[in-house]
């Protein structure tokens, strides 16, 4: 039985793993303000960059700027409250957000971070000058992105809800499809091992009944297989009993993450036909 030992061991070793390798969910939205388009979008790249590399979450990218969410969250984006109030509509952990504003020749880049259960924003501010690239921010900017967790102008880690990917992401790109995965490939792996068992103790109840009886060498050998059996037949029952019970936590995981796609709706502002103004749309996985 060490064979099925050795197997269960490494199921349950698989799956802390998958656990353990889970990470907090962070959205970077493009910046606002009236820098020219080059430079602000050199400077939301090199802003995604910053965050990919060095906040350790997985990170997505937003289509829509700070000013233009928190209007369709209804809420004031010169308000403190209003990031967090964001951060928490969107389903994130962490919300990066900020503005690149041109004044007299140069230009202010301003980085906030708000994380759950640290709703007060950090910032990070540099200034380059309207004709310089983004490298020139990146040294300025970066203090906010390599800070500690827990620490003046860090992040904090949050619930674990899920953001909605953005297009192009992997399968494996939130925390409970990760899970779900592992939880069910553990799930089938077990039966697998476990319906093996029991169809090795059913092929030895055969040979059981079979078996001569006539002198004490047959009657030791008969005993033998019986306790081969029964060992079988048990660790078929453990591995089912594991097999199922993954198979269902497996399939949670995998119905939450839908869920939490369902909520975390994306919002994209949309020119209505043949009016004036703005609409806010709310997209999201149905």
């Amino acid at each position: 039985m060490r064979s099925a030992i050795v197997a269960l061991v490494t199921i349950i070793a698989l799956m802390t793993s998958v656990l353990a390798q889970s990470s907090r969910k962070i959205l970077v939205l493009p910046l606002d303000g009236n820098a020219s388009a080059a430079q602000k979008d050199g400077l939301n790249s090199a802003v995604q960059k910053m965050a990919k590399d060095k906040m350790g979450g997985e990170v997505t990218v937003g289509e829509t700027t700070f000013s233009e969410t928190a209007a369709a969250v209804g809420c004031d984006p010169n308000l403190a409250s209003c990031a967090d109030q964001v951060r928490s509509t969107l389903a994130v952990d962490e919300l990066v957000y900020g503005s690149a504003t041109t004044a007299d020749g140069n230009t202010t880049v301003t980085i906030n971070r708000v994380s759950a259960g640290n709703p007060a924003p950090k910032t990070q501010l540099t200034v380059i000058k309207d004709s310089d690239s983004a490298d020139q921010a990146s040294s300025g900017l970066e203090p906010l992105f390599t800070a500690s967790e827990g620490d003046g102008s860090g992040s904090g880690s949050g619930s674990g809800s899920a953001a909605r990917p953005r297009v192009g992401s992997s399968f494996f790109s939130t925390k409970e499809r990760k899970l779900g995965v592992a939880f069910l490939a553990g799930g089938v792996i077990s039966l697998v091992i476990g319906f093996s068992l029991w169809s090795g103790a059913s092929s030895l109840q055969d040979d059981i009944d079979d078996h001569p009886k006539s002198t004490i060498a047959e009657i030791e050998d008969l005993k033998e297989l019986e306790d081969r059996a029964g060992s079988k037949a048990l660790w078929g029952n453990v591995f089912v009993v594991i097999g199922l019970a993954a198979s269902g936590v497996g399939g949670y995981f995998l119905w939450k993450d839908r869920k939490n796609r369902q909520a975390a709706a994306t919002v994209a502002p949309v020119a209505p036909d043949g009016n004036a103004g703005m609409t806010f749309v709310l997209r999201g996985a149905w």
